[in-house]
């Protein structure tokens, strides 16, 4: 099946594009003058949302492929959301036959195959339909670029919904800027899968089981981005040990090296996750002697890229101050005795924290990067008073409207201190921080502003 959906890739990059030139433009019709009902509830500065309301049934054929252009034509828009009403995903199900789905956005093609539509279509029951996200993923091109000399990357995801080990998967068409572009699949603990692509002109191609984060980097730099194969010889198989081994560099046995022989050799981190070159293995290091974070679920496992909960950064301020005394939280939704009660009590009687509402806290809810600098900003103010007068202009990142009012001073202090910083020109306020940049965050704080 693998085979068959790279020929299925090759044939379609000959036009170099996954989609036939007869795709239909926002509001062209075909042949019997139908085409897909297409909104676009909110298409302003970095962010898309298009509702794909209806579709013809006429234009849906089993094993078929429906274009749905759900572009708006907005310049810099790196943010894309495109819903498929629950109508228009039960009319490409199509009774049991269905047909795939090929989405144009802002930001490239999205073809969900027949399965994958079959997939979603069990799982409609209860929501509002199927929305797929699709968005410049300024971590990941941050990560990729300490690795290789240039990288893009994408993020493609169904919310609330999964779509994994696909047979029949779904390919997806990235406009790059990139010569000789290959194609990496990023995986959960943060190392790279390549995956088989096919490159046209300023587009790359591509197909997946599975959605995920997906970085485009030079061909010619996968080395860097891969890990090394298996049984792979040494540099120097047949080199010999010093027939002196303790003969010391100037060739007096007797006489002491001029090193530290008492200096103990630094302790490994016990989390198999988190590689010896890895960009964030220090700032691990120093949130976990700090005793500032600890494995995710696990004691042998830090997931560098898995998201950093909003009861994490409670917990992880409370232990800094030597976990004090706490009162009964107010939040119905912190549930008394668990792991984070008290940190969440503690923050929010001293005013460091505050509820998604007043009785919701949203203790497992990823945290957003400026939620994130609005509790140090208290932190770092209200409570340990801290100097948090600097203030960073930041109207010249393009999505600085994001931020939301509560959130500007903090978001202007933060950038001044050199905690939340922009990637690819993007500030990215209500995107999540996943636990690597968070650790690399709070070592800035830790050594810059808390010290």
């Amino acid at each position: 099946m693998k085979k068959k959906l790279l020929t299925t890739l090759l044939a379609l990059s000959m036009a170099l594009t996954l989609l036939p030139a007869t795709a239909l433009a926002e509001g062209e019709e075909d042949a019997a003058g139908e085409t897909a009902a297409v909104t676009f509830p909110v298409n302003e500065g970095s962010t898309c949302e298009a509702l794909v309301e209806s579709i013809p049934e006429s234009l849906v054929t089993a094993g078929g492929t429906v274009t749905i252009n759900a572009a708006s034509g907005q310049a810099d828009v790196s943010y894309v959301t495109v819903t498929l009403s629950p109508a228009a995903v039960e009319t490409l199900y199509n009774s049991g036959k269905p047909a795939a789905a090929a989405i144009e956005t802002d930001l490239g093609t999205v073809r969900l195959s027949d399965e994958a539509i079959a997939s979603l279509r069990r799982q409609l029951p209860g929501t509002n339909g199927v929305e797929l996200a699709v968005f410049w993923n300024a971590d990941a091109i941050r990560m990729a670029r300490g690795l290789v000399s240039d990288a893009e990357a994408y993020t493609v995801e169904v919310a609330d919904m999964e779509l994994t080990d696909l047979t029949d998967g779904v390919l997806l068409t990235f406009p790059t800027q990139i010569a000789g572009p290959a194609v990496f699949q990023v995986n959960g603990d943060g190392t790279y899968e390549a995956l088989e692509a096919v490159a046209g002109s300023g587009v790359v191609n591509f197909s997946t089981g599975s959605l995920a984060t997906f970085v485009v980097a030079p061909k010619s730099e996968a080395d860097k981005l891969l890990p090394p194969s298996d049984g792979e010889p040494d540099e120097n198989p047949d080199e010999t040990p010093d027939e002196n081994p303790d003969e010391t560099p100037d060739g007096n046995p007797d006489e002491t090296p001029d090193d530290k022989p008492d200096e103990k050799p630094e302790e490994p981190l016990p989390f198999t996750d988190v590689a010896e070159d890895a960009w964030y293995v220090n700032e691990v290091r120093y949130v976990y002697e700090k005793g500032m974070m600890r494995g995710d679920g696990s004691e042998t496992l830090f997931n560098p890229n898995g998201d950093t909960t909003r009861a994490m950064i409670v917990a992880i301020l409370y232990r800094l101050e030597g976990e004090p005394a706490a009162g009964v939280s107010m939040f119905t939704d912190v549930k008394a005795g668990s792991w984070y009660a008290d940190a969440v009590s503690w923050a929010a009687a001293h005013g460091i924290v505050n509820g998604r509402s007043a009785t919701e806290f949203a203790p497992g809810d990823p945290i957003t990067r400026q939620e994130l600098a609005s509790i140090l900003y208290r932190y770092a103010g209200s409570f340990k008073g801290c100097d948090v007068t600097a203030r960073a202009e930041l109207s010249s990142y393009p999505d600085a409207d994001a931020i939301s009012a509560y959130a500007k001073d903090a978001m202007a202090w933060a950038n001044a201190q050199g905690l939340v910083t922009g990637s690819n020109g993007m500030l990215n306020p209500r995107g999540s921080a996943i636990r690597a940049q968070s650790a690399a965050i709070l070592m800035r704080f830790c050594e810059n502003v808390g010290k």
